[in-house]
């Protein structure tokens, strides 16, 4: 990753003082959500994910799939695997980026019409699989937080279990589980 992608910018630096301030606006959070710094992304995933939310959703324009641009700023946590030094440890590690790969799932999303179902969910995670290098962390820091009789999950799995690329995962979860999906 390019330095000056992990450096704190000034509209990232305006946004810290609002959260700060316990003041933030809605517009500039929204911004920075789907800005190409990661630190810009980092603090508006804490703002719209945290006690903010209800005061930043009406600035989002409608039909704006924010759960999916959640999982995008997580997916991009994996990959560029930042330092926890990353823009002052804001930016998750791929680590924490495994843990909160659920977080776009919330049933709060619900409240402001922009739900991202499990089917979209797992459809972006095979195709982000696919094309980076294999992670075994997904199987145990994210996926093994579901059932294995939910109906999505099952689906997903099944369908991935036919894929070459997919079926280590579902290997992984299936030793996981002690069975077969």
């Amino acid at each position: 990753m390019t330095a000056d992608r992990a450096q704190i910018t000034d509209r990232a630096q305006m946004l810290m003082q609002q959260m700060e301030a316990e003041d933030v606006c809605g517009q500039l959070a929204f911004d920075c959500l789907r800005s190409s710094h990661l630190c810009e992304q980092a603090l508006a995933y804490e703002v719209f994910t945290s006690r903010f939310r209800p005061h930043v959703m009406p600035y989002v324009p409608t039909g704006t799939d924010v759960p999916m641009l959640l999982l995008e700023y997580m997916l991009r946590c994996v990959v560029e695997d930042v330092s926890d030094e990353g823009c002052d440890g804001l930016i998750h590690t791929k680590g924490e980026a495994f843990l909160e790969l659920r977080v776009p799932l919330a049933e709060y999303w619900e409240k402001y019409g922009c739900v991202l179902d499990e089917d979209r969910y797992f459809e972006r995670l095979a195709e982000f699989l696919k094309s980076t290098d294999y992670h075994g962390e997904l199987a145990t820091h994210t996926l093994e937080a579901f059932s294995p009789r939910e109906r999505p999950f099952l689906n997903a799995m099944k369908a991935w279990k036919r894929d070459p690329v997919l079926s280590r995962y579902v290997a992984e979860l299936e030793e996981i589980f002690g069975g077969a999906f």
